[in-house]
């Protein structure tokens, strides 16, 4: 299966970058995931519907951060999907397999298809996407890692174990709502965080489709994951996260 990706314009035409799903977002040469690299062109057109004009991240960026000069570049992004209210393991291996770990009870999670079905703690009351912005990496803390092509390694396969802001993980387009809303770049783990460069908040999808600008003074306790708090209890900004925690959210937020 391809896609094709219009990208920059050559002699008053634009150009088209084929897309191959039967291959990882970007390849290194060499590898076993990807040799020829195929679909590197396409990862790095920079897609203005996946952009905030507020955020002042480059078009693209170099596809391994240990590598700077990696294999090329990969668009960024300014929308991150919800992976729940638990940040920690964003994935983990199961009999080989890359699964979504317990703590995982958001709509977009590692292998796992979810259905409208799932959410039953109601569609306006679920994030699904959620605003990231552009931060610089100080002291081992920012986020200016946010991929419009998902979180393989330059291999191509699942990473279940990074989870710093230098290295290629889940968190590239997966984040949770643990950590506060436009919290502090340094100790806030923007890295595993949404923000934004919107005074007072960020934008968020729900799954009813419907889009609203939520204020970083919402509700947020920060509740850390243990086996009994799978439920809650835990603050709005997190129950917004879960889609089937089953705490009742009232009101408009």
């Amino acid at each position: 299966m391809e896609l094709d990706v219009r990208g920059s314009t050559i002699h008053g035409a634009e150009r088209a970058f084929p897309m191959d799903f039967n291959w990882a977002p970007y390849g290194t040469p060499g590898t076993v995931s990807d040799a020829a690299g195929r679909n590197n062109a396409a990862v790095a057109v920079p897609l203005p519907m996946f952009r905030c004009p507020s955020d002042i991240a480059p078009p693209t960026r170099a596809i391994n951060a240990n590598n700077p000069g990696g294999t090329g570049a990969i668009a960024v992004t300014s929308y991150c999907a919800v992976l729940g209210p638990f940040d920690g393991e964003r994935c983990q291996n199961i009999g080989g397999l890359m699964q979504p770990a317990t703590r995982n009870i958001g709509v977009f999670v590692v292998n796992v298809q979810r259905k409208i079905g799932d959410l039953t703690d109601g569609t306006s009351n679920v994030f699904m996407v959620g605003e990231v912005s552009w931060r610089p990496v100080v002291n081992g803390d920012g986020s200016d890692r946010q991929f419009v092509l998902g979180s393989v390694i330059t291999s191509g396969a699942v990473n279940c174990n990074n989870g710093s802001a230098g290295t290629n993980g889940a968190f590239l387009h997966l984040r949770a709502t643990r950590k506060k809303l436009n919290g502090p770049i340094i100790g806030g783990d923007k890295h595993a965080a949404f923000h934004s460069y919107h005074s007072g908040g960020a934008q968020f999808l729900s799954g009813d489709g419907s889009v609203r600008f939520v204020s970083e003074n919402i509700e947020h306790t920060n509740t850390n994951f243990d086996n009994t708090n799978l439920n809650g209890p835990y603050g709005l900004y997190q129950r917004l996260g879960g889609m089937n925690d089953g705490q009742v959210i009232s009101g408009d937020f």
